[in-house]
């Protein structure tokens, strides 16, 4: 039983306790145990695709939705938290395609917190947690000025892992969303007491949500804010005139009560300018035409019913699960506004109502779309991700409903029972516990369903060909991988440049990367690259410095499989009561790698004993060496292969495969699927010197002409693991390289008579020592933020390619190329102008208060 003391604790220290739960629900949510090795993260998608292959997995991808944290956020953070720590800069990305600035990272508190813990899996387990407990402990404090304990930390739970957290939950759309609660909380204390106290507490949330990194949420959290400080001065205003008897009432204090609010805002986004308007002065050099938002996920008013299920597969734009329990205390909540004396509440459940109904609205798209693109927000990004705002107030109305309840059933239950007023409280709060724990249970299923528990040392393993690639890359040196490192920019968080990554790009920049490789781009901003399509001869490969090429084998080797057509499933006779003799006709002359069964072992997890496989000609003569699959080689209904030690020829003809176990399998029995032949094909089973009218179910692993025979001359190829092959292109000796004409067509480039240095991400030293005048090119995103000094004085600089950096040179000299962007001095003068406008506002602030204190203290004199 609890004692007096642990009450008398809790009590005392309800915020603290209600923390805890948050941290403890939030732990338990996830699943993970870091201390065992774990973490919350989409490295199961890497483990999927061959550039991993050798590290072992047998388990299926639980999302495949997240894969641009893999590709894209993860990638910067890795590359970022590696500079800063080792003291190399924090505004440059040299990782990114050709680089790319940084701005929305620097004050982002997720990446802070990334940024402090060593181990990134570890790092990145707490990022999570904390997201989750952020959100959960913002929606308690919010919901727990109105309302008691256990209906606050309801809300909060239910809103901590609603539909919008638990599928946005790796990216910056939820680093951003839970801060929304924690800012109406500071405004609605604000606007309950009318104290400047909470002007700094406006200001720091609002600071916060900004720093979130992602600007629509950002936005649909102020108009939040913003329709509860109208619905609230409103209300306010609505009631003076009220008590005045209908008279007029000067509106100037409410207009004051309503501006201070909106300063603070205003002081937080001045404060933000430091990374505010870096960011804008990066993204005016993009072409944005394509994000013109509107539409909406949600496809039907009939899409209401992803509140209480979840769809299968799992799609994150149109998830907005909250729970049946949850929304039971929906309609007890609205109907409590109309029952409750506190008149904060009553503009509070109110307003909560109007949030739901608006942003459904606009959500569903059931306003007309003119209407919702006129919205500032709106007509650039998608609609459904307003759902988190009606998700906030659903979770807002249920927990008033709840607290409603929790205060109508113990009197009533007393009555009905003749039970002690405590006895009855106490038994509707251990129901009201229990229900709390069914929905909670049920939104971490829905938590696990989305989100992948992984081993820690999934968080981007060095591989062979990684390593191999890592240890040799020089400054301003980058690669090109194919699909089998799934979404380019994958590599970046291993230190190694690609000019495919995940990023914004110029027009230019798109036309002259569509050089290097056909159709490369999945999206405006993901490059997802086919090994066909990798132009290996094109001369851009050598002016943008492609020193290495990662390549899945089978793509160059020319390997592919034959299967054989499947009109019926059957099983053969089994082995060895049987005698199989698989004939083969070949049209065409083939080079053979493999020959691949699908054996069936009757459920057993493995073979009852080896199977040999022997291939002979229609004159009896053995082709290649007899091949053995072991017991633990073969499972049931799986393909299994006999490989070929090294290529086998087979000309045009026929030929016979015989299959036969190696060792005596006791009782057990192995048999094979086999199909019809449909035809005079050539290719029939024979069972005991008898032939049939079936053919064993075949594949073949083949080896045609492939890219392979053709690069050597420009490629010296490596093998540092099995299945992915490294090209080093023979002409990229250096990192800038010397013309001497700008004119795209030279091919004419000399990486010879330099030393490249780069000591840090935002500096680049080049020494030239060659006579002659031209160019140095620098193969990396060209940035208006880059300035060039050759031999300590500043030079203006020209574009190669429309896209690279050219530093004019007279001849040998000494380059120093700075990242010294004019917009980080502008927005740090902005920044301390918020700062001082910030405090400007809370001193006003606070001498009015003192005033109107003095006054009031005057006139209780006087009476």
């Amino acid at each position: 039983m609890v004692n007096e003391r642990t009450i008398v604790f809790f009590k005392r220290h309800q915020t603290i306790s209600a923390f805890l739960v948050f941290a403890c629900l939030a732990a338990y949510a996830m699943g993970a145990n870091p201390f065992a090795g774990q973490t919350v993260a989409p490295f199961d998608l890497l483990m999927a695709y061959p550039g991993w292959s050798e590290i072992r997995t047998d388990r299926d991808v639980l999302n495949t939705q997240p894969s641009d944290i893999v590709d894209g956020l993860l990638p910067v953070w890795a590359a970022l938290k590696e500079q800063i720590r080792a003291g190399k800069g924090a505004l440059w990305n040299p990782y990114g395609s050709g680089g790319e600035p940084i701005s929305l990272e620097i004050g982002n508190p997720a990446f802070l917190l990334f940024l402090l813990v060593r181990d990134n899996a570890l790092a990145f387990y707490l990022v999570g947690l904390a997201k989750l407990v952020i959100s959960g402990f913002g929606g308690y404090l919010l919901l727990r000025v109105f309302f008691r304990w256990l209906p606050a930390v309801w809300g909060g739970m239910v809103y901590m892992l609603c539909g919008f957290n638990t599928a946005w939950f790796f990216w910056d759309q939820v680093t951003t969303a839970m801060w929304i609660p924690w800012l109406l909380w500071a405004t609605v204390m604000y606007l309950k007491t009318d104290h400047p106290n909470w002007l700094p507490a406006i200001a720091i949330t609002s600071l916060l949500m900004i720093f979130g990194g992602f600007p629509a949420v950002a936005a649909f959290g102020f108009y939040s804010f913003g329709l509860l400080i109208l619905i609230w001065v409103l209300y306010d205003l609505f009631e003076a005139r009220r008590d005045a008897g209908g008279h007029a009432v000067t509106p100037g204090h409410y207009a004051i009560k309503a501006g201070l609010p909106l300063l603070a805002v205003g002081a937080a986004f001045l404060t933000a300018s430091m990374t505010l308007i870096p960011f804008v002065d990066t993204m005016r050099q993009f072409n944005l035409g394509y994000r013109t938002g509107g539409g909406t996920s949600f496809d039907s008013i009939r899409d209401l019913l992803l509140f209480f299920t979840w769809e299968t597969p799992l799609k994150v734009e149109r998830t907005a699960y909250i729970g049946l329990l949850a929304f039971f205390f929906v309609p007890a909540g609205m109907y409590s506004a109309f029952r409750v004396s506190d008149r904060g509440l009553k503009r509070f459940i109110p307003y909560a109502a109007v949030l739901v109904a608006v942003s459904l609205l606009i959500t569903f798209g059931l306003l007309p779309d003119r209407v919702i693109r006129a919205i500032p927000v709106f007509n650039s990004n998608h609609w459904s991700r307003l759902i988190v705002i009606p998700l906030l107030g659903l979770a807002v109305l249920s927990s008033a409903g709840l607290d409603a309840v929790l205060s109508f059933l113990p009197p009533r239950l007393a009555r009905l029972l003749k039970l002690t007023p405590v006895l009855s409280q106490r038994t509707v709060m251990v129901a009201a516990v229990l229900v709390l724990a069914v929905q909670f249970q049920q939104q971490k299923d829905f938590f696990n369903a989305y989100n992948a528990i992984v081993p820690s040392a999934w968080f981007y393993p060095p591989t062979p060909g990684i390593t191999y690639v890592k240890e040799r890359l020089k400054p301003l040196q980058s690669v090109i991988t194919d699909n089998s490192y799934m979404i380019g920019g994958t590599l970046g968080a291993y230190g190694i440049p690609e000019w495919f990554a995940h990023a914004f790009r110029t027009d230019r920049e798109k036309e002259v990367l569509s050089g290097l490789v056909v159709d490369p781009f999945a999206s405006p901003t993901a490059a997802y690259i086919q090994p066909g399509n990798i132009r290996y001869d094109s001369p851009l490969m050598d002016k943008l410095v492609i020193r290495y090429l990662l390549v899945n084998r089978n793509s160059l080797e020319g390997r592919r499989v034959l299967s054989s057509p499947v009109l019926t499933h059957d099983l053969a006779p089994p082995l060895p009561d049987n005698a199989w003799r698989q004939h083969l006709s070949l049209s065409n002359d083939l080079t053979v790698g493999a020959f691949g069964f699908l054996f069936s072992t009757s459920g057993k997890e493995q073979a009852p004993a080896p199977v040999r496989l022997t291939l002979f000609n229609d004159r009896g003569e053995r082709y290649g060496p007899e091949l053995q699959l072991g017991r633990n080689d073969i499972a049931d209904n799986q393909w299994s292969f006999f490989e070929y030690p090294s290529r086998v020829p087979l000309r045009k003809g026929a030929y016979i495969l015989v299959l036969s176990l190696a060792a005596d399998p006791g009782s057990a029995r192995l048999s094979a699927a086999t199909t019809a032949t449909g035809g005079a094909t050539g290719d029939y089973l024979e069972v005991n010197g008898r032939g049939t009218g079936t053919s064993l179910q075949l594949k073949i692993g083949v080896y045609e002409r492939g890219p392979l025979d053709d690069l050597s001359k420009k490629w010296i190829i490596a093998a540092p693991e099995e299945e992915i092959l490294v090209l080093e292109n023979r002409n990229v000796t250096g990192s800038a390289y010397f013309i001497d004409t700008l004119d795209p067509a030279n091919d004419r480039i000399s990486f010879s008579g330099m030393e490249v240095r780069q000591p840090s991400s935002d500096l680049i030293e080049i020494e030239y020592v060659r006579d002659g005048a031209g160019w140095i090119v620098l193969p990396m995103h060209l940035h208006p933020g880059w300035k060039a000094y050759v031999d300590e004085r500043p030079a203006p600089y020209d574009a190669y390619l429309q896209m690279l950096p050219a530093i004019p040179v007279p001849g040998a000299c000494r380059i120093a190329f700075r990242y010294e962007p004019a917009s980080v001095r502008t927005g740090a003068a902005f920044s301390s102008l918020g700062v001082a406008m910030g405090a400007a506002l809370w001193w006003f602030a606070r001498r009015k208060q003192k005033q109107e204190d003095t006054r009031s203290d005057r006139e209780k004199e006087g009476m």
